[in-house]
C-alpha cells in the first residue's frame, strides 16, 4: 500500500521587537498588533484559525517563548491557550536575543552590545542553558514539556542538535536552505528526513521557482498552482513529508502609508485552496509534529532521498506578479 505524503502546516507565532533595541526611547515590543490589531474582527490569528478549523485540519504551531521575559508568561499563554482549545500542535520556537530582556537596565545595555539572536557559534551547554529557559515558560503554557523545536531564522548548528536531545528533545524543523543555509556540510539538507545528534530533522520543503529561483516552500511566497506543483512532484518523487512554512502575522495586511490593517485576502487564499487541496487529491494527508513523533522512527526516514522539484515558468511568474501586487496595492 502506497504511504500519502503528510503536509504539515508549521505557524511560526512570535512577537516582535519592533526596533526596541535600536532605538529604545521611541521603540517597544509588539504583541497584540501581530496576533489581533482589531479587537471587532477576526483579523488575523482568528481568521488563521477559523479557516483551519472550517476544514478540520490541525497545524503545528511553533510558539516563540523567551519573549515571556518583556511580556510576561500570561500574553503568548492566551494565545496558546486558544491553540490548545482548537486541539493544534504546539511546539517551542525561540529566539534567543529576547533574554536581554532579563536586565532591568536593557536600554542601556543593547545599546553598545552586539545583541545575538541564533545558536550559532555557541556551546551546547550554553545553549541548553537557553533553551532549558524557554522549556520552563513553555511548560508553564501548557503543562508538559515539548516534543519538538523550530530555531529562530532557521539558523541552525551541529550543537544545536546535540542540546536538543541532551534537553529531550525528538524533532526539529530547522532547516530551509534558501532562507540560511550552515556552514556545517552535515546540515545542508533539502527535502530529506535526516538523523542529527537522535533529533529527526524535518526541513522546510524547498525548490526551484522556474528553474532559477531557490525557494522555501512558504504561504506568503508561493502562489497556489505553485504550491499544487510543489506538491504534486513530492508524491511523484516519493518524498513523504512536506514542511510548509508560514507566520501568524502573514494574514494580516498593512497599508504602509496610514498603518491600517485588514485580513491578507491573498495568503488567506492560498491557505484555503491548500486545504482543499490535501483533503481533496488522492494520496495526501494533513499531519502535526507531534503526529510524527508517535511514528516509528525507521518509517519516517525509510526511502527518503534529496530529489530536486521544480515549477514550471508560468506558475512561477504568477507567483512573482501576484506578491507584487499583493505588497503594493492596498485593495488588492
Amino acid at each position: 500500500m502506497t504511504q500519502n505524503v503528510k503536509v504539515v502546516i508549521s505557524v511560526d507565532a512570535e512577537f516582535t521587537i519592533n526596533s526596541a533595541f535600536k532605538d529604545p526611547d521611541n521603540y517597544a515590543p509588539c504583541a497584540q498588533s501581530l496576533f489581533s490589531p482589531d479587537q471587532e474582527t477576526d483579523v488575523g490569528f482568528n481568521d488563521l484559525l477559523n479557516l483551519l478549523n472550517r476544514h478540520q485540519v490541525k497545524a503545528t504551531f511553533f510558539t516563540e517563548a523567551l519573549n515571556a521575559h518583556y511580556f510576561g508568561i500570561d500574553e503568548m499563554k492566551k494565545h496558546v491557550s486558544t491553540m490548545l482549545r482548537f486541539d493544534h500542535d504546539v511546539q517551542l520556537h525561540t529566539h534567543p536575543v529576547w533574554q536581554e530582556f532579563r536586565n532591568t537596565d536593557w536600554k542601556n545595555i543593547v545599546v553598545n552590545k552586539k545583541l545575538k539572536d541564533n545558536f550559532l557559534n555557541m556551546s551546547s551547554t550554553d545553549i541548553q542553558q537557553v533553551l532549558g529557559d524557554a522549556i520552563d515558560i513553555f511548560e508553564q503554557w501548557t503543562g508538559k514539556k515539548p516534543l519538538a523545536f523550530r530555531a529562530g531564522n532557521l539558523q541552525a548548528s551541529l550543537e544545536l542538535y546535540d542540546a536538543l536531545d541532551k534537553t529531550g528533545f525528538k524533532l526539529a524543523s530547522n532547516i530551509g536552505l534558501p532562507i540560511y543555509r550552515p556552514t556545517e556540510d552535515r546540515l545542508n539538507i533539502e527535502n530529506q528526513v535526516t538523523y542529527l545528534s537522535n533529533i529527526v530533522e524535518f526541513p522546510v520543503t524547498t525548490f526551484q521557482s522556474m528553474g532559477i529561483r531557490h525557494k522555501a516552500l512558504t504561504i506568503q511566497g508561493t502562489s497556489t498552482n505553485e504550491i499544487k506543483q510543489v506538491l504534486k512532484q513530492c508524491k511523484k518523487l516519493g518524498i513523504k513529508h512536506v514542511i510548509v512554512l508560514t507566520h501568524v502575522h502573514e494574514f494580516i495586511k498593512t497599508n504602509p502609508l496610514t498603518q491600517q490593517k485588514k485580513a491578507n485576502k491573498v495568503n488567506l487564499s492560498r491557505l484555503n485552496k491548500l486545504c482543499l487541496f490535501v483533503k481533496n487529491e488522492n494520496g495526501f494527508e494533513f499531519s502535526t509534529f507531534a503526529h510524527l513523533a508517535n511514528e516509528q522512527q525507521h518509517d519516517l526516514t525509510a526511502n527518503e532521498q534529496p530529489k530536486p522539484i521544480q515549477t514550471s515558468i508560468l506558475a512561477g511568474l504568477w507567483t512573482v506578479i501576484q506578491n507584487s501586487l499583493n505588497n503594493k496595492i492596498w485593495r488588492y
